[in-house]
């Protein structure tokens, strides 16, 4: 029920001592001990949860979003069977109890679009907590040094928040998979030691103030995505990302203070996405993409000065739409050398 005009529900219902699911409403709550799922979502006129609702022993899910919940009792630490804390959307909230890792069986915190500006240390208590979304938390400007305690998490995201930087601890997080910091306009570093998050298959950075990724990403054997298109600042990638043997998408559009690859990019036979190539003499050179076939999509070279025949872009056949981009006119000799697969729909010429 998501009308603001219901306000409660029958006295009878009192004697329902086994019921487990209600839609919605805090009257009675108390009375409910057997209750499993309470979505009270989607409802402005709440604006507080009551005591009593530490009295709800077996509850495992609790979805608050979309209230005008301003912050929660001090109580609610008490429900120790929660497993999914739904928090997305409550334009009021803007702190946690400061005994929230009293949680102990949580495994989803979700707290998207809120006005919280700071998680408490007791997160750190958190060992079976799976996924950690903070999406558009506005005034989150630090995680707590505690947060590489959470050895369970699998999924961590902070897009659109004001995080400067992450805390060196949580390159600790041995199982996390994702990472996503997208929109994080003051973010300007990753912590050095990020390599031993063996675990990570997704990393994404778009829209941040990062100047360079850190050498040690290149051990991340199991990364499959690394994004950081519109990093304007970016100006190197690591040189031991020849390792990076899984990874099927690298993305930088937009990012021009890029002016050269590590020569190791012909490593990369998975790669699916390449947004860009960037030829130079320092770096990477064209025959870089001989065996790159499983290339997808669009592809812009750079920077192209001579050479080209080494590139086999005849062997792309999954590419659609192609971008050379020439250092003068008189690279353009080398245009016949450049011949794409039969497949291609749009060529240009830059």
């Amino acid at each position: 029920m998501f009308s603001n005009k219901f306000h409660r529900i029958p006295h009878f219902i009192r004697n329902w001592e086994s019921l487990q699911t209600l839609p919605e409403d805090l009257t009675l709550l108390s009375h409910l001990t057997s209750l499993r799922t309470l979505d009270l979502s989607n409802n402005a006129l709440i604006k507080e949860l009551p005591k009593e609702v530490e009295k709800l022993i077996h509850l495992r899910y609790l979805n608050l979003s979309s209230t005008g919940v301003e912050e929660l009792p001090e109580t609610v630490t008490n429900l120790s069977n929660l497993q999914m804390l739904k928090l997305q959307s409550c334009s009021k909230l803007r702190r946690l109890p400061n005994m929230i890792g009293k949680l102990v069986s949580l495994r989803h915190l979700e707290a998207v679009s809120s006005e919280l500006e700071e998680l408490p240390e007791t997160i750190s208590n958190f060992s079976n907590l799976q996924t950690l979304k903070l999406n558009k938390c506005w005034k989150l400007r630090k995680l707590p040094n505690g947060i590489g305690k959470l050895v369970s998490l699998r999924h961590l995201e902070a897009e659109g928040t004001k995080l400067e930087e992450l805390p060196e601890t949580i390159i600790n997080l041995s199982n996390l998979q994702t990472l996503r910091l997208n929109w994080c306009k003051v973010l300007c570093r990753l912590p050095d030691e990020m390599g031993k998050m063996l675990s990570l298959r997704q990393l994404e950075a778009e829209y941040t103030k990062l100047e360079e990724v850190p050498e040690t990403v290149g051990n991340l054997s199991n990364l499959q995505t690394l994004k950081l298109n519109f990093c304007e600042k970016l100006r190197r990638l690591p040189n031991e990302m020849g390792k990076m043997v899984s990874l099927s998408h690298l993305e930088f559009e937009s990012v021009s203070s890029l002016e050269c690859f590590p020569r190791v990019i012909g490593k990369l036979r998975e790669l699916e996405t390449l947004s860009k190539f960037i030829v130079s003499e320092e770096g990477s050179n064209i025959g870089e993409l001989k065996d790159l076939n499983n290339l997808r999509s669009y592809l812009v070279i750079s920077n192209i000065k001579g050479g080209g025949k080494e590139a086999i872009l005849k062997d792309k056949e999954y590419l659609w739409h192609l971008t050379l981009r020439f250092n003068d006119e008189a690279a353009k000799s080398v245009l016949e050398l450049l011949e794409p697969h039969p497949n291609l729909e749009k060529e240009d010429q830059v």
